[in-house]
């Protein structure tokens, strides 16, 4: 009768870590659905993350290889790439009208500039997210469905308390840079409490306040890059003043070496 007993209860507990396994292979599925679902409503453009693996206990998970693709009209890859999104949540937060996000660690992505310095692809995402954020907010008072729509899951509410992008790289290739790709890095962004309050914010709103902050980081940054290579193109042309085919030379040596080989 003992031995039933045991038996019985290693059968119990080697089912529970199945059943666990399962829930965490499917949670991870599910995370990697909701990004790519959700992802190209709130920025119309193509979003696609590579998976997701998730801790039903610690309530971590981490997100492979996101992809943001540009609007349309615009012909680089991508918009923004990152390997690894780390993230900390309250698990039961996700059963409740508020998603509780503790963290998130967007760890070195890339970003690529297309366009020019005031206009670009980042700035037209920013629009994008901005009109996802006025649909969300429309649809707010409008009768639910038992089956949400991409649009209602986008704008479920949801809580993050720190929002940190490290280690970010900024690639811009224009006519300022003689058709050269530049890269420049830019310091870490951190965003702390979007949507503590009681009604929280929605996807399309968290996206629109990252999206502003990396603008506001990497256009500045950019610009005086820029700014740096076009003073340097214009010294080399003042100093070329009165030398003839020697200054043209010197001139075009000069700008090689500003711009790459």
């Amino acid at each position: 009768m003992k031995k039933i007993v045991i038996r019985i209860v290693l059968a119990l507990v080697i089912l529970l870590i199945v059943v666990v396994g399962a829930c965490w292979m499917f949670l991870g599925a599910i995370v990697t659905k909701g990004v790519n679902t959700v992802g190209p409503v709130v920025t119309k453009t193509d979003v696609k993350l590579g998976s997701a693996t998730v801790s039903i206990l610690s309530g971590s998970a981490t997100l492979h290889n996101l992809f943001v693709g540009n609007p349309e009209g615009y012909t680089t890859p991508s918009a923004i790439t990152a390997d690894k999104i780390s993230v900390s949540l309250k698990p039961m937060s996700i059963f409740g009208d508020k998603i509780i996000v503790q963290s998130v660690n967007v760890i070195a992505p890339d970003i690529t500039v297309e366009g020019g310095i005031t206009k670009n692809n980042l700035t037209k995402i920013m629009d994008n997210t901005q009109g996802s954020a006025d649909q969300a907010e429309s649809k707010k008072n409008e009768p639910k469905s038992e089956k949400k729509t991409p649009e209602e899951k986008a704008a479920r509410k949801i809580e993050v308390d720190d929002f940190l992008i490290t280690g970010a790289k900024v690639h811009y290739n224009g006519t300022l840079t003689g058709g050269k790709t530049i890269t420049l890095p830019i310091p870490d962004i951190h965003l702390q409490n979007l949507g503590t309050g009681p009604d929280g914010i929605t996807a399309a709103d968290l996206t629109k306040q990252v999206m502003n902050a990396v603008t506001a980081q990497v256009i500045p940054a950019l610009a005086k890059s820029v700014g740096d290579l076009g003073k340097g193109a214009t010294g080399l042309l003042k100093d070329a003043g009165g030398k003839g085919v020697s200054g043209v030379t010197n001139v075009t040596k000069g700008l090689k070496s500003l711009f790459g080989k």
